[in-house]
């Protein structure tokens, strides 16, 4: 290894820890993208990914995959079946690369430098002009090289010295005192613009809103390229955290979470407000100079100087806690020197805020997992909706504001203050004298429709912003007396943000949304819809190196070419397309098509049938027939609720299977699923028993049918009742297949009706995701049964998950449905979900099911409580689907339990073998 550029003491420090010399030592690497195409390959095949277990074949073909896709600078769509490792697969194939192509540039610096030193030192020309040019352009290469050199040296150093050292200093952050002073101080000063013209406001903004760069004492090096991993929720985010731990990339790997302060902030003054905008208002307002910063003794901001540890989002806010230092900060000021970065969709996918958290997408890597709804996401994120009742309360506290200081304000100032007004009244106006219902309109058609076509709404947005205005009139509205009200209250509470949102809907392309207007006996509102979601990520796939969009199901793809990659003109050569098998065997998986019912009578639930008698009690003898030869549990996903509470048999039903429902609030979710799980663990699969199961009634789209894992006997049915199509009555549908139609169907790579595409493929999306449920490992085995005559139109298999797809059966009658069904499930009669064998490391199945609930369950005739909780560990500690997980506090595990890892606090996870007795279950 070459020292050349490590102090002496460090070079002694590495020379006496020689197990980290792999964090730091950048070795000369062949330049893979010299290599011919099937050189590639070869190479890729070759390499060790850094699993600590021997992964998957389809782990190794999902990351070999992954890596040439980033070193070809490639967009990949990689679908990967829940229980096939796909989180760590991302990770370790995504980080392999990183650190070789990291390992790459660093060797091409020192070639530079080498070069160019080469060439001051010995070139002698005759023209003495020439040869002083050529030196002149060799040294500044030469400095260029050595600083970037210089910079990532000084950052692999101290990563390593704090590895090596063990030592974890304090987030770069500054806590914020909570003095009283820190209050919203109660002079009218402070509710004054002092936005004069469009040249102040960049010192304006600096003035006030960069007000995090006091914290700036030392500046980070940037490292690149990174990789950016983005997820729905901050949990799917914590899990794929603590993924990390089971590669070899677990120490040498710098990883920070993002987040809001909704989610990150810590002081108590700040989280008690009710809005994210009111959040940040409070927390820039506390950074006041009034304010106290707490400092180290020699006056710079406590700094971390090790790497980010990849903890929880709730362990970090217990860190921060400890030792009074904002997470929310830290996080942010660790992102120059991570690896990977991860954060949810709606702070990635909004430019403003990634600019906000110094987000350069050039030469990095972006993983957008769980995307098969990420179009959909979109769309939500920038849907707006606003009522009558709240226009005109933001109308009339604005002109109240205006009248209050109107003397004290620019006449620029003022001017911008009389359009918001005139954008507010004439919305108000409009919206309260509007007739019918469903009317759209294009974005300039409503600004000449409600008489706003003359104020630039980029000015006004931007004024807005820049001036703290929504800040300044929420701290007006809270100081009005008279206007203080449990009404008034409800509506100011991010009111203010809200108004300024709809401002940002005029600023959008002319084609890229629509306004739809709703008119109710009880109030009105505008609504702003999205039509183009593509618009918002075109940056992203422009700027970044690759882009990559994973998930268990990603069918059907077709959306995605025709919606995203076709609108944004990126070449089919760009596209990677991989979808691997799922682990488990075919044998392991029975998906049946029932057209009819055993009364012979034809299985279909549409829109026309949910009003028939005949049809709900053809519906209710197939649910009570099957739960004769099911064993376990069975998880029903139907339409909506009015399906399961119409039918009659339920009580016919529950004489085999208990009947559990899902809960209509999301709180009481774990509740009935924990329920559930007692009941499917006591019965078992005891045929002979008068109740050998249970049965869960839950609804497509709803809370259970994604994120939520039925594995072994939890499922060993997933039953699908009708085709779960949206409304098609709905305005906002139509809208959006009406666009679609005319603007993705001219397209030449395009469906011939896109509308129509859309519509199926909404219904196709929920269906995969429910049927994903059931199967979760490679010993896994379950029935999928589909309820509905139009399963049977094959066109429509295409929009199954590749996994399912060529197993498929269709049964010519119920009869012969049943007896398929007591075939395979015969196969696994000798299979005892409540025994195991030893063995020495834990399954898959058990790393990608387990449930962060506590259960009470029967077990060898005793009664235990058991935390099942998401844990990360070996491969193949057990052969069957039996094992529990056990909570205790400063536990000892004796030589029958594993240990795990340990929280930052004194808990300590354990899992528990089938066979263990009772006794050590304390």
């Amino acid at each position: 290894m070459d020292f050349s550029y490590f102090d002496d003491d460090f070079e002694s420090l590495l020379n006496a820890n020689p197990e980290v010399l792999d964090e730091c030592d950048f070795a000369a690497e062949v330049d893979l993208a010299k290599r011919s195409s099937n050189s590639l390959v070869e190479f890729i095949s070759s390499i060790d990914f850094g699993l600590k277990f021997k992964p998957y074949s389809v782990q190794l073909s999902f990351m070999r995959k992954l890596f040439e896709t980033l070193e070809q600078n490639k967009i990949g769509i990689f679908e990967s079946p829940t229980g096939t490792g796909k989180s760590l697969s991302l990770l370790c194939g995504s980080l392999t690369w990183l650190n070789r192509r990291r390992n790459n540039h660093i060797e091409k610096l020192e070639r530079t430098v080498a070069e160019k030193t080469k060439i001051i030192k010995e070139t002698a020309l005759e023209n003495w002009l020439e040869e002083y040019d050529l030196k002149a352009e060799a040294q500044k290469s030469l400095d260029e090289a050595k600083t970037e050199v210089d910079q990532i040296r000084r950052v692999q150093e101290r990563l390593c010295k704090k590895f090596i050292l063990g030592k974890r200093k304090l987030l770069d952050t500054a806590t914020l005192s909570e003095d009283d002073n820190n209050e919203l101080h109660d002079n009218d000063s402070e509710l004054l613009i002092d936005y004069e013209s469009e040249d102040d406001l960049d010192a304006a903004s600096e003035k006030t809103v960069n007000i995090d760069e006091r914290f700036d004492d030392e500046p980070e090096c940037i490292l690149k390229p990174k990789i950016y991993y983005c997820s729905r929720t901050h949990s799917q985010l914590a899990q794929i955290a603590q993924e990390l731990c089971k590669s070899i990339y677990e120490e040498s790997t710098t990883m920070v979470t993002l987040g809001s302060r909704q989610t990150l902030c810590i002081n108590e003054s700040v989280r008690k407000l009710k809005s994210v905008g009111l959040m940040n208002e409070k927390c820039l307002d506390l950074q006041k100079e009034s304010s106290k910063v707490k400092k180290s003794d020699h006056g710079c901001s406590k700094k971390k100087k090790s790497k980010c540890p990849f903890l929880r989002r709730d362990d970090v806010l217990h860190m921060g806690t400890a030792v009074h230092a904002c997470p929310y900060y830290a996080c942010r000021k660790s992102v120059a020197a991570a690896d990977i970065v991860l954060m949810p969709y709606q702070m990635f996918f909004n430019k403003a805020t990634r600019n906000t958290c110094g987000l350069s997408l050039s030469e990095c890597v972006v993983i957008v997992d769980e995307a098969h709804n990420l179009l959909e996401t979109i769309e939500s994120m920038y849907r707006f909706e606003i009522c009558f009742q709240k226009l005109n309360f933001a109308k009339q506290q604005l002109q109240q504001y205006i009248q209050r200081y109107q003397s004290k304000f620019s006449a620029k100032n003022l001017l911008h203050l009389r359009h918001f007004e005139t954008v507010l009244k004439f919305s108000a106006n409009f919206l309260e004298k509007a007739v019918g219902k469903g009317e759209s309109y294009s974005i300039n058609e409503f600004a000449c429709l409600i008489g706003i076509d003359s104020i630039n709404c980029f000015k006004l947005h931007e004024f807005i912003e820049k001036s703290h205005l929504c800040e300044k009139l929420r701290g007006f509205t809270s100081r009005a007396e008279k206007y203080v009200s449990d009404q008034a209250e409800q509506f100011s509470v991010g009111l203010f943000h809200l108004v300024m949102s709809y401002i940002s809907c005029f600023t959008n392309k002319i084609g890229d949304g629509r306004f739809l207007i709703e008119k109710t006996p009880s109030s009105s509102r505008i609504i702003f819809i999205l039509l183009n979601p593509a618009a918002f990520l075109e940056d992203v796939f422009k700027e970044a190196r690759s882009v990559v969009l994973a998930g268990g199901t990603m069918e059907p793809i077709s959306e995605l070419k025709s919606r995203l990659f076709d609108i944004l003109s990126i070449p089919e050569q760009r596209i990677v397309q991989f979808s691997c098998g799922h682990v488990v065997s075919n044998k392991n998986i029975l998906p049946i098509i029932l057209h009819t019912g055993p009364g012979g009578n034809v299985l279909k639930f549409d829109f026309s049938s949910r009003t028939s008698a005949a049809i709900f009690q053809e519906l209710g003898n197939c649910l009570v027939q099957l739960s004769k030869i099911i064993p376990g549990g069975i998880v029903c996903f139907l339409p909506s609720y009015n399906y399961e509470e119409t039918s009659e048999l339920l009580q016919e039903l529950a004489v085999k299977k208990e009947i559990f429902r899902e809960p209509k609030t999301a709180s009481d979710v774990n509740s009935v699923l924990s329920k559930y799980a007692d009941v499917v663990i006591k019965f078992g699969t005891n045929n002979s028993s008068e109740k050998n199961g249970a049965f869960l009634f839950a609804v497509v789209g709803g809370k259970m049918s994604e994120g939520i894992n039925f594995s072994d006997a939890l499922a060993r049915c997933v039953i699908m009742v009708g085709l779960p199509y949206p409304d098609i009555t709905s305005s906002e549908l139509k809208i959006k297949m009406k666009y679609l139609d005319e603007h993705v169907s001219n397209n030449k790579n395009a469906a011939v009706n896109a509308g129509r595409e859309f519509y199926e493929n909404i219904c196709f999306k929920a269906v995969n995701q429910s049927i994903g449920r059931a199967i979760r490992h490679k010993d896994d085995y379950s029935a999928i049964i589909f309820l509905d005559s139009r399963y049977r139109n094959r066109k429509l298999w295409s929009k199954f998950s590749s996994w399912i797809r060529h197993l498929i059966v269709e049964a010519d009658s119920f009869s012969t449905a049943c007896n398929s069904l007591k075939k395979f499930y015969s196969q696994f009669e000798d299979t005892d979900d409540t025994s195991s064998t030893s063995c020495d490391e834990p399954p898959q199945w058990f790393i990608e099911n387990v449930q962060e609930t506590f259960f009470t369950i029967q077990y060898r005739f005793k009664r235990i409580t058991v935390l099942l909780r998401k844990l990360f560990v070996k491969q193949n500690f057990y052969d069957k689907p039996a094992t529990v997980a056990l909570f205790a506090q400063n536990f000892i595990p004796s030589n029958n339990v594993h240990n795990l890892c340990k929280p930052p606090n004194t808990t300590t996870w354990i899992i528990f073998h089938p066979y263990i007795k009772s006794k050590n279950a304390n």
